[in-house]
């Protein structure tokens, strides 16, 4: 036997898309290709939902199990988590009755039968269901690129909002608190994405707390009767307030050049926002005030790096532009303890990263770049500041800790100028 597999892992295919839309056209081809050549052809799918913002894979589900049944796939096996997901239990409904039956389904039908979870706002969850199935089928990402980061162009406040409205209907329709908390589901997922794009955007950042409690409220109205273990549904609300507490976050030790920087100003990054590769490793510090850091061969023969530099920069990868912001060592930096460095001024983009340390540890930034048409001044320019930590006999003479340098936090405070 002679096993062939493809593990695309939706990072070249718009899961929310049929494998017959323009964009997933290459995974389309490599089905039909295989399928001349090999007599027996079998489905490992998975399901990569996003608690974010709210989407619905119902079109590409339909639309893909009659191409799957058409080319005679034999076996399909769905490998997906549950993450709360706004219309998580709508697209496995439309799996379920397109997987297990031999007649072809119609999308809208699918939906339609659906929204009966909804009571008297069944009406109403349909339309704003199919606003939002039309706004991800005509508005494609950019490239895989734009879609591995979820830069979709339909993720905008105009479009949530609308969309808001909506559901806000079919919510203030239906009395009974089963049918209502699930209307409440669509509503916390709608309300965490606005609390996103009001911040992000010049003009509308004095909605941003309104819109974070609105998400706090529908939230813990749809755990009181979601799929949930009871320990789970306890903490729920301490759960939701710490992710608040995470987009508000602002640190206790700060640069004193940043202490006074007003909340809008000032951007703090710790390492729930860090993305570790190869010789990174996350793991907890006490020496930090986040508790947690992302640390550069941990326990591993080194040393300083030559002149004492590290090369490190921001970079977007939409606009694929590089501003370089290197980490420069200083003696009184080699005493184990954490110090702010200033690694200089950059401008962010809408898919940026501070990078160092050969690219194996980023810092991600895109949830702080506004859309600033009509501001008076560029609010996406920061100064930028590190905190890092260089430890073991790599660094310090005579230590008998393990080598490492440690990386707990990035600070951006915008220059107004």
């Amino acid at each position: 036997n002679v096993l062939i597999w493809l593990c695309d892992m939706y990072g070249q295919s718009d899961h929310m898309l049929p494998l017959s839309h323009p964009f997933n056209a290459p995974r389309l081809d490599i089905f039909r290709a295989w399928r001349k050549i090999a007599p027996r052809l079998e489905l490992w799918d998975y399901f990569l939902y996003d608690a974010r913002f709210p989407e619905t894979s119902v079109d590409a589900i339909v639309s893909d199990a009659k191409f799957f049944r058409d080319l005679g796939i034999g076996r399909m096996l769905g490998n997906f988590s549950y993450k709360n997901q706004a219309f998580f239990e709508l697209d496995l409904f439309a799996l379920g009755e397109c997987y297990w039956s031999a007649e072809s389904q119609n999308a809208d039908t699918l939906v339609r039968r659906w929204c009966a979870v909804y009571g008297r706002g069944a009406d109403d969850m349909y339309k704003a269901i199919g606003f939002l199935r039309t706004a991800i089928l005509s508005n494609p990402p950019k490239d895989y690129v734009a879609w591995h980061t979820r830069m979709l162009p339909w993720r905008t406040l105009e479009q949530m909002e609308a969309f808001a409205a909506l559901v806000k209907k079919a919510y203030d329709k239906e009395k009974d608190p089963l049918p209502r908390s699930r209307i409440a589901k669509v509503l916390a997922s709608t309300y965490r994405e606005l609390s996103r794009l009001s911040r992000t955007t010049f003009g509308r950042e004095s909605r941003f707390a309104d819109y974070q409690a609105q998400y706090r409220q529908f939230a813990i109205e749809d755990s009181a009767y979601t799929l949930m273990e009871p320990s789970e549904r306890a903490g729920f609300a301490k759960k939701i307030d710490a992710m608040l507490a995470f987009e508000n976050l602002r640190f206790k030790d700060l640069p004193a050049e940043c202490q006074d920087v007003p909340a809008d100003d000032l951007k703090c990054v710790d390492f729930r926002r860090i993305e570790s590769e190869a010789t990174m490793t996350t793991m907890k510090d006490p020496d930090s005030e986040t508790g947690h850091a992302s640390v550069f061969n941990f326990d591993k023969k080194q040393g300083l790096a030559k002149n004492g530099k590290y090369a490190g920069g921001v970079y977007d990868r939409t606009l694929r532009k590089n501003s370089a912001l290197p980490l420069m060592v200083t003696p009184e930096l080699l005493d184990e303890r954490y110090h702010y460095v200033r690694l200089g001024e950059a401008e962010i983009g809408p898919n940026s990263l501070y990078w160092n340390m050969n690219w194996y540890l980023s810092f991600h930034l895109k949830d702080f770049f506004v859309f600033c048409d009509g501001a008076p001044i560029n609010l996406n320019r920061y100064e930028f500041w590190i905190s890092v930590k260089f430890q073991g006999p790599g660094y310090v003479k005579g230590s008998t800790k393990p080598n490492g340098i440690f990386f707990d936090r990035l600070v951006l405070k915008r220059i107004r100028k």
